[in-house]
């Protein structure tokens, strides 16, 4: 599930960040070998980076110096440093809301809670305003030869289905993917080379939507990954990360900053297509014009027995097999891209 985010010592408080963000902040400056290790760690995240140097080494295909090279441009002062680090930071992601749900009541956790999400929104925008990852992810997405699907879990799918509602204003195949996992492996039968796929992931991670994203990579996709700073286990095989904080003083999940950084990308993606989504969006209005001036012109016309579903239901000429499918279009075939 992506439901929990409790608070506790934060693992990378030094200024570095967690693993996973110093693994991301240096891999342009990574050799081939060094990139090998990093893309190990981040699949297998953190469990990887617990085990014996030299399986880790055996993972990526590289040598152990090679592995120790990494882990010394990643800021630590050897593997034990960076695995007592590693350690820390699964304390934090194995922790369950129980574990800091008040027994009693708390004076003051609304405040506190209201000044963390205000000031972690704050940071997260502050940070990903100057974030490459989220201008390649608005270029990607603001490409239409590329189509979009967009995927979350139990909560994030909230953050899901905001973004696709407002990018199929903007431009065309965009779509939803489902939560039921009938839906899920149906959709995985139209993601094609070249798509790109919009997951949503946060601890503790979802494994239908990992398995999603993993297996749309197989097939050609380029994933971007919107998570925590303790990163979803797709993060090996994303494109693009984007991580927002999820923690406050509250039991539970915050999501606030995430869905400032959909906001983002959505601003981003407007600037670059310019006025290219006018057009599309004054046949949206039209349409919506359209529907509203029918039904004030004929307001009895929504009362009658034959417009009523429940009435049609009850119709003894009335076949229900005529009736279309209101779940026919939730995953569209390749044709109708």
């Amino acid at each position: 599930m992506d439901a929990s985010s409790p608070p506790g010592p934060d693992p990378g408080q030094a200024g570095h960040g967690t693993v996973a963000d110093r693994l991301r902040r240096t891999a342009p400056g990574l050799a081939p070998a060094e990139r090998r290790v990093a893309r190990a760690l981040l699949r297998g995240y953190p469990l990887t980076g617990l085990e014996p140097l030299t399986v880790v080494a055996e993972q990526s295909a590289a040598s152990a110096p090679t592995v120790l090279r990494l882990v010394a441009k990643l800021g630590f002062a050897g593997y034990p440093d960076f695995q007592r680090s590693l350690r820390a930071e699964l304390a934090q992601r194995w922790t369950a809301p129980l574990d800091v749900l008040p027994r009693e009541s708390a004076t003051g956790l609304v405040g506190t809670v209201s000044e963390a999400i205000r000031s972690s929104v704050a940071e997260d925008l502050d940070r990903l305003g100057a974030d490459p990852d989220v201008e390649a992810a608005a270029a990607l997405v603001a490409d239409e030869r590329h189509a979009v699907w967009a995927v979350g879990g139990r909560f994030s799918s909230v953050l899901a289905e905001y973004l696709h509602l407002h990018l199929q204003l903007l431009r065309s195949r965009v779509y939803r993917v489902p939560g039921d996992p009938g839906g899920r492996h149906a959709a995985l039968l139209d993601v094609a080379r070249r798509d790109v796929v919009i997951a949503f992931d946060y601890r503790r991670y979802q494994h239908d939507t990992v398995e999603f994203g993993a297996l749309a990579v197989a097939q050609g996709a380029r994933l971007v990954l919107f998570t925590d700073k303790f990163v979803s286990p797709l993060a090996g095989d994303a494109t693009m990360v984007i991580t927002t904080n999820t923690q406050t003083p509250s039991p539970f999940a915050v999501f606030s900053p995430a869905l400032a950084a959909v906001e983002l990308l959505l601003v981003s993606v407007v600037d670059r297509l310019g006025s290219a989504p006018r057009a599309r969006m004054q046949r949206y209005d039209a349409f919506s014009t359209e529907v509203s001036a029918a039904r004030t012109r004929d307001p009895d016309r929504a009362r009658e027995p034959n417009h009523d579903p429940d009435q049609r239901a009850a119709d003894p000429d009335h076949h229900p097999d005529s009736d279309p499918d209101p779940t026919a279009r939730t995953t569209p075939s390749r044709s109708s891209r």
